[in-house]
């Protein structure tokens, strides 16, 4: 496992039950998720139908919720309510990546105009994400549902000693139990479940809600299109993508919602619905396992982490325990390389010696170089300079060569011979004499070359 997927993991790890509820105007369903580190389970589920008026719905779920919550002895789970779709709005726009810092200011101005209901009668909440390959666009998914409606149930959950619980939306809910169950796909998929006598579609991709669509059950149409249609209107640049339904229409080899989770995650004799399964997806991200952090509720309404208990313990145990094996496996691993590491600069350290030592040899012979030809260049120097200041204006050298302790000389000049006693004149030179006869040079002057012994 790489290191990072090592980290994620552990950063996700928990000690909590968390208890999920998804309430519709005829269906009550809950379910009880363990998780144990990273392990997670569904150990208990049920479902009932809520009939009659309002205050006997009221009744029967309130009587419900009290029976699953006394019979698996729910004392301290995180509680998470995802409310139906059908008292569930929606409404969406595109914002620039500048505006997006100021999403509170922006959504201000534009709820009016986005939700039939006035502002201060909702709770709501935002799901935002990137328009396209690039980031400066972003599109954002606001989901609102009326005060009125879940003041009433959190009244219930209160009244049963579960305060401070999560809401959620059923296409949310549902998008995080798809995730969960398929981290990896990578296409565009409708999620598609029975509400009532409504069909309900969420539009997940890449971990996320993009849309969520309900038409009348009786509809014939197939869900593709309806797919299609909301890939049309919010995800254009996936319109050649694969898109894939999951969902109870019947199309041969299609999985319900349901089936996608896997075996291990259900204990024994356990076996889940749709409507759990939204259920489980509510539950889930109170547990640190939905890609989406999102919640209905404002955050001074929602249970805070608990004290330091039982499993919070257990927890930093197990953080413990897995930091000292890291360690150890590090430290170990260290001590390995540090072994090879010493062994090669053993193998290395006589060869780095003999470098040195030919690199120090090769210094002072360079050194020795420099000192000579220095010593040749000054003394060729002062030789010819001695020949420029002796010989008369009006001659002038066309040669100088320096060959040992001789110099030659070749040159023009009014009187070669009296050349001669000029540069024997000087302490530098001496025997100097010619190397040929001189000739005419013009009509006064004479061409010569002479050579003469050098007096170090």
């Amino acid at each position: 496992m790489a290191l990072t997927g090592f980290l994620g993991r552990l950063a996700r790890a928990d000690f909590a039950d968390a208890l999920g509820i998804y309430v519709t105007a005829g269906m009550v369903s809950l379910v009880l998720v363990r998780k144990r580190v990273n392990s997670v389970k569904v150990v208990a589920v049920e479902s009932a139908e809520l009939a009659g008026e309002s205050g006997a719905r009221d009744s029967v779920l309130e009587s419900v919720i009290k029976g699953f919550v006394e019979r698996h002895g729910i004392d301290d789970a995180r509680v998470s309510l995802a409310v139906g779709r059908d008292i569930t709005m929606f409404g969406d726009l595109q914002l620039p990546a500048s505006a997006v810092a100021n999403l509170g200011q922006m959504l201000g101005y534009e709820m009016d105009r986005l939700l039939p209901i006035p502002a201060e009668e909702l709770y709501s909440s935002t799901l935002v994400r990137p328009v396209g390959e690039g980031d400066e666009k972003f599109a954002v998914t606001v989901v609102a549902v009326v005060k009125e409606k879940v003041d009433r149930l959190r009244e219930i959950l209160e009244g049963l000693g579960l305060e401070g619980a999560s809401f959620t939306a059923q296409p949310v809910a549902a998008c995080d139990f798809f995730e969960f169950c398929s981290p990896t796909a990578a296409e565009v998929t409708g999620l598609v479940t029975g509400e009532g006598e409504q069909t309900c579609m969420a539009v997940c991709y890449a971990g996320s809600l993009v849309s969520s669509r309900t038409w009348d059950s009786y509809v014939v149409e197939p869900p593709e299109g309806h797919l299609r249609r909301e890939v049309e209107r919010f995800l254009p640049e996936r319109l050649d993508a694969e898109l894939r339904i999951v969902g109870n229409s019947g199309s041969d080899g299609e999985v319900t919602l349901a089936e996608l989770l896997p075996a291990d995650c259900l204990a024994e004799g356990v076996y889940i619905s749709d409507n759990e399964a939204i259920a489980v997806g509510a539950a889930l991200g109170q547990l640190g396992e939905g890609r989406q952090s999102f919640c209905l509720l404002p955050p001074d309404m929602v249970r805070g982490s608990a004290g330091f208990g039982l499993r919070e313990m257990a927890l930093a145990a197990v953080v413990l325990l897995m930091a000292g094996g890291l360690a150890m496996t590090i430290g170990l691993k260290n001590i390995a390389v540090n072994g090879a590491l010493a062994a090669e600069v053993d193998r290395l350290a006589p060869l780095a010696a003999q470098v040195s030592s030919l690199e120090e040899e090769n210094r002072q012979r360079l050194d020795l170089v420099f000192q000579l030809e220095a010593g040749a260049d000054q003394s060729v120097l002062s030789y010819l300079r001695a020949v420029t200041n002796l010989v008369p204006r009006s001659a002038y050298l066309t040669t100088f060569r320096f060959k040992g302790d001789r110099v030659e000389l070749d040159g023009i000049a009014d009187s070669a011979s009296g050349l001669i006693g000029v540069l024997e004149k000087s302490p530098l030179f001496s025997n100097v004499e010619f190397t040929a006869p001189t000739t005419k040079y013009l009509q006064s002057q004479e061409r010569f070359s002479l050579r003469m012994r050098l007096e170090k």
